[in-house]
């Protein structure tokens, strides 16, 4: 199943991961909790562009966390879009993690490729995580695949993406999900 995943990240984003890297998990919900548990102590701030998937914040909660809502600005379009600045200044001492939802449930929104990198370059800097819930990624409106993370990213950056079978492949009984972890992390993960 990991090497399946592998070769599905690779068919679509052109990444090699490396089948090593993924953690299968018992759904999406799994996958994020297991990426916030990874990495979050109490106490420790989550930056979440707002409205968000409730879960999302539920689950940051219940590990102690702290959510930082970081609310969606509306584009000229009448959509959304999220205001890095927003999000920078949004950062403080305690921030740990930024959590992005790409495509947005409920929104809709998708972030761009110079908005992933501003956001990796940034999180690099200041040595925080981010977790990308990429679930929607073939929900978007012309059809295209919404970008991911991986595209940008090393195998070392403090990136987690999460995913689940449910959404693309109508599975939503079966709760089987993954999560891509850095190298490195393999005992953290380790199935």
């Amino acid at each position: 199943l990991r090497q399946a995943l592998d070769r599905y990240h690779k068919r679509h984003w052109n990444v090699d991961v490396g089948a090593d890297r993924f953690s299968v998990t018992a759904g999406g919900v799994h996958a994020i909790m297991q990426a916030f548990h990874a990495v979050l102590n109490p106490g420790d701030e989550v930056i979440v562009p707002v409205q968000a998937w409730s879960t999302l914040i539920a689950l940051v909660r219940s590990l102690g966390g702290k959510v930082v809502p970081v609310p969606y600005r509306v584009a000229e379009n009448g959509g959304f879009r999220l205001d890095l600045d927003d999000v920078f200044a949004a950062v403080t001492e305690k921030t740990k993690v930024i959590a992005i939802n790409s495509p947005s449930n409920p929104t809709g929104w998708i972030m761009p490729r110079e908005q992933m990198s501003a956001v990796l370059n940034f999180a690099r800097s200041r040595g925080l995580w981010i977790v990308s819930d990429e679930v929607y990624a073939h929900f978007t409106y012309d059809g295209t695949l919404a970008p991911s993370f991986l595209e940008l990213a090393t195998p070392t950056d403090r990136l987690m993406i999460t995913n689940t079978f449910s959404k693309n492949w109508c599975m939503t009984g079966w709760r089987i999900g993954w999560i891509i972890f850095p190298a490195g992390m393999q005992t953290v993960f380790d199935n």
